[in-house]
């Protein structure tokens, strides 16, 4: 057996605030099985048994981990040369743990254990100061990691721990995607009850806009154009009677007169109860529809100074040949088209 004093490079020295334990024999008991079994792969377990045997060992005892838990207990070559192991394979990250926060190291701790990669942290936690709640922590990882290390299929252990760690993110990321679709869902709740609110104060409004209306005088704007005073069409039952009786249910054909006021135009001739047919006055098309629509009207009037000459010709002939009533009017105002309609004197130079 190797004394102590012949492997000085593996003294316990106090830096820095922690213990710098560099062999196994040093560590406490609760981390030399952890280190033995998770720490060291069985191929380098069996390396060591085999320089063992070289050295004159006993087979039976160095065979089993029990074998070498019971040789870690004490300074010997055996031990000297599972250290080594330790320390290659696992200083160069445990040094960076020994130096972080407590806290810090469980949660690193924590993490290890679930992805099953834990020998630098457990050489780590076993050469360096933990409180006795940190130890209790480390001890609970230990015991798991024995459990999955003792049974029959460790990596399906692993597999299985890697596939809960997969199910744990995508249980997060799912929660994160459910608590932005509340946030946006909440957000278009509040646009609907702001939507239906200004909704509901609108539909308050519908039985009060007729009245608004008739108060306001929209349906009569354009009757004084039409001399029909405040009253209405009789709804299309027109006699003598009837205040728009030149106009009413008749269908009026308008020939030229001003392109840009024909919106005005079918606004006084519907607005007495008519129908106004507006045609451009314009014959390079031919005169086709020109006599279609004369053949439909009632009433046509026809602007001399807004057409042609042979436009008037043609519309007067048209007229005659479909006995209807035309009107020639000298230009294409409001005030002339009105005057004709609410039955005032034909200008003179135009009617036949």
């Amino acid at each position: 057996m190797m004394r102590a004093g012949q492997c000085s490079e593996f003294r316990s020295e106090r830096a820095d605030g922690f213990r710098n334990v560099y062999s196994l024999w040093s560590v406490d008991e609760l981390f030399r099985r952890p280190l033995i079994v998770l720490g060291m792969t069985p191929g380098e377990r069996r390396r060591i048994v085999r320089k063992g045997l070289a050295a004159g060992g006993s087979a039976s005892s160095l065979m089993t981990c029990e074998g070498l838990l019971r040789a870690a207990e004490t300074v010997n070559a055996l031990s000297c040369r599972m250290s080594r192991l330790l320390r290659r394979k696992y200083d160069r990250e445990a040094g960076a743990m020994r130096r972080v926060s407590e806290e810090l190291f469980l949660a690193q701790w924590d993490d290890a254990v679930h992805k099953g990669n834990c020998g630098a942290l457990l050489w780590a936690a076993a050469t360096r100061p933990l409180s006795s709640g940190g130890l209790l922590a480390v001890s609970r990882g230990i015991a798991r990691l024995l459990c999955e290390a003792a049974s029959h299929n460790p990596q399906a252990c692993l597999a299985q721990r890697a596939e809960q760690q997969r199910l744990r993110d995508e249980i997060e990321a799912l929660r994160l995607l459910a608590a932005e679709l509340g946030a946006e869902n909440a957000a278009l709740r509040d646009a609907l009850v702001s939507k239906a609110g200004r909704c509901a104060v609108r539909q308050g409004f519908l039985p009060a806009l007729p009245h608004q209306a008739e108060r306001r005088g929209e349906g009569r704007r354009m009757r004084p154009l039409l001399g029909t005073g405040s009253e209405a069409c009789c709804d299309r039952d027109c006699n003598e009677t009837c205040p728009s009786f030149d106009v009413c249910s008749k269908r009026v054909l308008i020939v030229g007169g001003v392109e840009r006021m024909e919106a005005l135009y079918r606004q006084v001739i519907e607005g007495g109860g008519g129908e106004l047919d507006y045609h451009s006055g314009s014959l390079q098309g031919g005169t086709r529809q020109l006599e279609k629509s004369l053949r439909r009207a009632d009433i046509i009037l026809c602007p001399v100074n807004c057409n042609s000459h042979g436009a008037c010709i043609k519309v007067k002939n048209l007229a005659k040949k479909h006995n209807k009533t035309c009107y020639m009017l000298p230009n294409g105002s409001m005030s002339t088209i009105s005057r004709l309609l609410r039955g005032g004197e034909p200008p003179q130079t135009g009617m036949n």
